[in-house]
């Protein structure tokens, strides 16, 4: 519905999960069976033509992957394997959030997110083999607070960019093996991407990513980023396209961190094909 410069839109979403579970090597079957409202509001409101605000309110599901469920063990070394959790539950996100563009090209927003039954994954260590499992786990909950701006910048008539800055307030409130897993972190995320009009068809990209260091689980995550390069020929009147893409220049995609909890002390590092 539509008042003036006003505009509602209001949703409803009802949705029936069942899903069954067959491990034939452990003989045991898991079943789930729920459903779910999700509702969502969305009000806007237009000031001419160049300034539009929005507030916003919706609920989401997200279901573990397939690889969280399943109990096969991924051996990564003589001290440490990964196994799935069959019994997750999914996990819901109520989120609130406060908009403003302008032009429909810069914008600036506000959000707060409550998740229960956030989806992650935990390390068990066995203190007599020093080995550690790796698996998933539902923790009680996570509050986010997240503000967000991205500005269109045009250096000359052949170079423009879009560049997004996002600030991110996380605080987690659980408990894991009998211990408080009680924390909160502040995260940077920034990005840019550039492109090139390089004349007689040919054009570029360039897009770079940083992640300030933060924490997920039990894990103290370092930082990591990534600058990535296009380029685009079109041939015989754009009868024709010839790309050419080299993503993680730099090969600086690599996830690693630290784990202090209980027992456990240890650094860890992820190594990916990321750069192709």
């Amino acid at each position: 519905r539509t008042w003036g410069d006003w505009t509602l839109q209001v949703g409803l979403r009802a949705e029936q999960t069942q899903n069954e579970a067959e491990s034939v090597t452990a003989n045991a079957v898991v079943e789930r069976s729920y459903m779910n409202l999700f509702p969502s509001v969305t009000l806007t409101r237009n000031l001419g033509e160049n300034h539009q605000f929005q507030y916003s309110f919706g609920r989401r599901i997200d279901r573990p992957d397939y690889q969280y469920l399943n109990p096969f063990i991924r051996i990564f070394s003589p001290y440490a394997y990964q196994q799935g959790n069959p019994y997750l539950k999914p996990q819901y996100t109520d989120a609130f959030q406060v908009a403003y563009s302008y032009k429909q090209e810069t914008t600036i927003s506000a959000g707060f997110n409550r998740i229960t039954d956030v989806i992650v994954d935990v390390n068990e260590q066995n203190d007599l083999t020093g080995a550690t499992r790796i698996t998933f786990a539902n923790l009680a909950e996570q509050m986010s607070i997240n503000v967000t701006g991205s500005i269109p910048y045009r250096f000359a008539s052949w170079w423009s960019s879009r560049n997004t800055a996002s600030v991110l307030y996380n605080a987690y409130r659980a408990e894991l093996a009998g211990s408080p897993l009680n924390y909160t972190w502040l995260t940077t995320n920034l990005s840019t991407t550039h492109s090139f009009l390089l004349g007689r068809g040919l054009t570029g990209e360039l897009v770079a990513t940083y992640n300030s260091p933060y924490v997920y689980s039990q894990n103290k995550m370092q930082a990591f980023g990534q600058v990535s390069i296009g380029l685009q020929q079109t041939l015989w009147q754009k009868k024709a396209v010839l790309r050419f893409n080299w993503s993680d220049l730099l090969q600086t995609q690599r996830f690693g961190g630290t784990v202090d909890f209980q027992q456990m002390n240890f650094r860890f590092a992820t190594y990916s094909e990321t750069r192709i």
